[in-house]
């Protein structure tokens, strides 16, 4: 059991599932139970905070393709009513950094338009560090036709379509782990190992580079102590400048598929690269948030660790609207909860009391004795 501390008692309160939870509860968290001071059970909703995405994409119409003072020039033409935030261009020139201005209007001939921005595209295929030939606009938009204006490193040739996309998405929230990782050189192989508790789950691993290192491009593949692979991915940094312009990116996080065991370890490869300056190494699963009204009250307990315990139907869970900023509800130590008085016995009668079922049985067999016993004299006698 655990002190639940409410922030604020007139509104929606949430707290976050943290290791010491993991660690006694059900895997699925299901034997949660928030009860007031005088007994009553507070309702509940839980929530994974994980990541969400929601893409629309339609092709966009290429119109007026061609170069204006060695820049290459075109519009787009959106189809008619569609919300967009992104432009997504088909692109044939690699090994490149060129930047790509870009214009709003809804009438083509029109000479009043909206400047969305300046945005960098490149190709590092030389590098085998990747290629962004998206735009991600800073807001959604309606507008009819784009201009687009690309800096002379992208020919008119090299144009091949372009589509523009809505996207909504929001980032998981993660909750960090309680470990110590030690970094090892293995050849060409950095190795990280850390242990864990077996119930909490291991959903992402976070590296910290010493932003001493650039231009870098690892895979990474994470195993767990029986040598099964959980997660692979590959972590990056390119900061490269040519001809004044800059690419800037970051990846330094490989996911995992909810794995659950006590012992890890993460493998980035290395290849003929020197290795890279690890300054941490964090392992993470994705929050699991809890929300509930605490109906006026100031102090909650919360209960968990009854593994038999089914999961609970509440209404507010089934109508569950989140609030905009829910009050951030303290969790106390963990500790044994005083009332408890273990399980109950739900075995089978015959379980419970085996030395019973088994004087039955030895009076039913000496009973059946007894009469044939009885009946081989009559027999005999006869």
């Amino acid at each position: 059991m655990r002190d639940v501390h409410v922030r604020d008692s007139s509104r929606q309160n949430v707290f976050v599932v943290d290791e010491e939870i993991w660690q006694h509860s059900r895997a699925d968290l299901g034997d949660i139970r928030l009860y007031t001071a005088a007994g009553r059970e507070v309702p509940y909703r839980s929530s994974l905070d994980q990541a969400r995405s929601q893409t629309r994409q339609s092709d966009a119409r290429l119109l007026q393709l061609g170069s204006t003072g060695g820049r290459t020039t075109f519009f787009l033409e959106v189809p008619q009513s569609d919300e967009y935030n992104r432009v997504i261009l088909k692109l044939k020139t690699r090994n490149f950094i060129a930047k790509a201005s870009v214009d709003a209007m809804d009438d083509i001939h029109g000479r009043q338009s909206t400047h969305l921005g300046v945005y960098t595209l490149y190709d590092f295929s030389r590098e085998n560090l990747g290629c962004n030939f998206a735009i991600q606009l800073p807001a959604a938009s309606r507008f009819r036709f784009l201009r687009l204006t690309l800096s002379k490193e992208v020919p008119p040739r090299d144009v091949e379509a372009a589509s523009i996309a809505f996207r909504q998405e929001k980032k998981a929230g993660y909750t960090a782990i309680a470990a110590s990782p030690s970094i090892q050189q293995e050849g060409k192989n950095t190795v990280v190992r850390w242990t864990s508790a077996e119930p909490v789950p291991l959903e992402r691993v976070l590296f910290q580079v010493d932003p001493s290192e650039l231009n870098f491009m690892r895979p990474v593949h994470v195993e767990d102590k029986d040598g099964r692979a959980v997660g692979a991915g590959q972590i990056s940094r390119i900061r490269l400048q040519r001809g004044g312009k800059l690419v800037d990116s970051e990846n330094l996080a490989v996911d995992v598929c909810c794995s659950h065991s006590t012992a890890y370890s993460a493998t980035i490869e290395n290849g003929d690269d020197p290795p890279l300056h690890l300054t941490a190494v964090r392992p993470m699963f994705v929050s699991r948030k809890f929300y509930f009204g605490p109906q006026n009250e100031r102090e909650l307990k919360l209960y968990y660790g009854y593994p038999k315990l089914a999961a609970p139907t509440y209404d507010y869970a089934k109508l569950f609207q989140e609030e905009l900023r829910p009050a951030e509800a303290g969790l106390g130590p963990g500790q044994h909860n005083p009332a408890f008085t273990g399980y109950p016995d739900d075995r089978p009668w015959s379980e419970r009391h085996p030395a019973v079922l088994w004087i039955a049985l030895l009076l039913a067999v000496a009973g059946l004795g007894a009469v044939a016993l009885r009946g081989l004299k009559t027999q005999t006698a006869g």
